[in-house]
This record gives structure tokens, C-alpha cells and sequence, in this order.
């Protein structure tokens, strides 16, 4: 796909669905930015954490739209409101969760793009055909220079959410 004449405008349900999350969407294309970045955004559901990870080369910062997102980065926790911004740096482990009741909204902007954009395309493909699984998702992800990184997120959803403490 080439670079929009002009203007891109989508409404926040609009883009590229991806297979990996409800409403998960591919929002700004890479290839819109000369392959500075790409955004995608996504509803994390109560409860959840994405498994923590690190990026080799890419750098996120996420914006969250609605609801309440806790980030992680290399051991350091909090929780964003709603137009929250958190930036996570290339090389340092991190991950996303959601220690409430509602969903969480949010935006992540991956820079540089188009590994990630690739990776993300890559990954929808494999939940569409059924097909993700740790096996099939490591040389993904190993080809895309995101690594699994073993800590355990879980007591994250208890410090932080409604009668935790911190962020409620």
C-alpha cells in the first residue's frame, strides 16, 4: 500500500482489523509515514495482561482513549486515566494490563513501523486460520526482535485495582 495523496481520517472502530484482540485495529500504516510508525489500537478487557516483552529496535508509546491502563516497564507500575500517556523505550522489558472492571481503550504508536506493522499483520493471520500458538508465534515474533521476558504480571492486578490502592 502506498503513501495517502492527502488526508486519513478514520473514525475509532475504522482501520485493518486485526485477529489478535477484540477491536483490535491497525490505524495508521507505515507506510502513510515513510515507516516512522505505525498505530494500532486495541480494547484490553478486565483482567487482562499482555505477556510481558522487549522490543529490540522499537520504541510504543501508548495513549489511552477510554477507561484505565496500567503500564509496566522493567519493573516500574502504574496506572494511565483516560487520555494517559506512557512511553516505553526500545531494549527495556515491559507490557500492558488491566487491573479493573472496565475495558480499557487505548492507542499505541510503534516506532519504527514497519517490523512491528509486519509482525502485527503476521500475527491476525495466524489467530485467523487458528493457528497461534507459542510455537507458531516465537519465529514471529524472534523474526520481528521481540523477546518473552519471564515475569510474572499477576500481582500487578491486585496492587492496582479497585480497592488495591494504588490508582483506584
Amino acid at each position: 500500500m502506498e503513501a495517502p495523496p492527502g488526508l486519513v481520517s478514520l473514525d475509532l472502530g475504522d482501520g485493518t482489523p486485526l485477529a489478535i484482540a477484540p477491536e483490535a485495529f491497525l490505524k495508521g500504516r507505515a507506510e502513510w509515514t515513510d515507516g516512522a510508525y505505525c498505530v494500532t489500537g486495541s480494547v484490553l478487557a478486565p483482567g487482562q495482561i499482555v505477556p510481558p516483552h522487549v522490543h529490540d529496535l522499537e520504541a510504543q508509546v501508548t495513549v489511552v482513549v477510554s477507561g484505565r491502563l496500567g503500564t509496566w516497564v522493567d519493573g516500574e507500575a502504574e496506572v494511565l486515566p483516560a487520555g494517559g500517556y506512557a512511553f516505553r523505550p526500545a531494549g527495556l522489558p515491559h507490557s500492558i494490563f488491566n487491573p479493573f472492571d472496565e475495558p480499557a481503550r487505548f492507542l499505541e504508536l510503534t516506532s519504527p513501523g514497519e517490523r512491528f506493522q509486519e509482525y502485527m499483520l503476521a500475527l491476525s493471520a495466524l489467530h485467523e486460520r487458528g493457528e497461534a500458538s507459542p510455537e507458531t508465534i516465537a519465529p514471529l515474533a524472534a523474526a520481528a526482535g521481540i523477546k518473552a521476558v519471564d515475569v510474572d504480571l499477576t500481582p500487578l492486578l491486585a496492587e492496582f485495582g479497585e480497592g488495591g490502592g494504588a490508582g483506584a
